[in-house]
């Protein structure tokens, strides 16, 4: 997910409140693991991580009972999914 967060730095000065660029700093938040990421995969109704996001591509396939050629069809359907990356 895509949230805002506050990283205050405690810099010393007077607060300069919603003009300090600490205040609402935009991070991607994998909705599974809650790590924070540079990049977020759209996969189904969810923004996951590359680590969530290839796990549970991997279910999918064994639920499908199709574990032949299992890394290369992870790789093919990272291809055709939509990133967000700030």
């Amino acid at each position: 997910m895509i949230k805002k967060e506050n990283a205050c730095v405690d810099c010393g000065l007077p607060c300069m409140g919603k003009n300090c660029p600490y205040r609402n700093i935009t991070v991607l938040s994998c909705d599974i693991c809650d790590n924070i990421v540079d990049e977020l995969y759209e996969y189904k109704t969810q923004q996951l991580c590359n680590d969530c996001v290839t796990k549970e591509i991997s279910k999918e396939i064994e639920r499908d009972g199709d574990v032949e050629n299992a890394e290369e069809k992870i790789e093919q359907e990272l291809l055709f999914l939509g990133k967000i990356i700030i």
